[in-house]
């Protein structure tokens, strides 16, 4: 008989740890596209910002969640960690992309009405790359939900640790 109730669980904690990593992501991805976009950005942080960022997009989110599963221990908390730090990386280039795509006139058009940096980024700027911005969101959470799937094989919690559970105790039918 299957163990649908530690299963349902599990697979619970799964999209929560996809939720809350895509919204730790989100939360520290927007300051960081606003300071690597072009235009928004001080030109002197842009390209430590953009490196630092490539960099830790190119680990993959299993690696991070070994590295935070020696730090902070086996369990759900590490593989949240490990999907924010993945999501960070991505989300801030899909944001200051989005951010430097945008349609410069209206932006103009305010800063010529005398609008601050600041007034012309939160209602020319922000609403028009709002659906790139969104479109980057649900894609990471997407996302996320397949990698918290797997990252319980290193012990990240999840439905992966289950998994792994099983086939090394060969329980096969679960």
């Amino acid at each position: 008989e299957l163990p649908w109730k530690t299963l349902s669980l599990s697979l619970l904690q799964t999209i929560q740890m996809a939720l809350l990593g895509t919204v730790i992501g989100i939360v520290l991805s927007f300051p960081f596209g606003f300071l690597a976009a072009r235009e928004l950005g001080p030109p002197t942080l842009r390209p430590l910002i953009r490196f630092l960022l490539n960099s830790v997009r190119t680990v993959p989110s299993i690696f991070w969640a070994l590295v935070f599963v020696s730090m902070l221990g086996l369990g759900p908390v590490s593989g949240v960690f490990a999907l924010a730090a993945y999501s960070t990386g991505y989300l801030t280039k899909f944001f200051y992309e989005g951010l430097e795509d945008v349609d410069s006139r209206a932006a103009q058009a305010l800063k010529a009405l005398g609008a601050s940096r600041l007034q012309t980024f939160l209602f020319a700027i922000v609403p028009a790359a709002r659906p790139a911005l969104t479109g980057a969101c649900f894609f990471m959470f997407e996302y996320n939900i397949r990698a918290a799937s797997i990252l319980g094989i290193v012990g990240a919690g999840g439905i992966g640790q289950d998994l792994m559970y099983y086939i090394e105790w060969r329980q096969f039918p679960a």
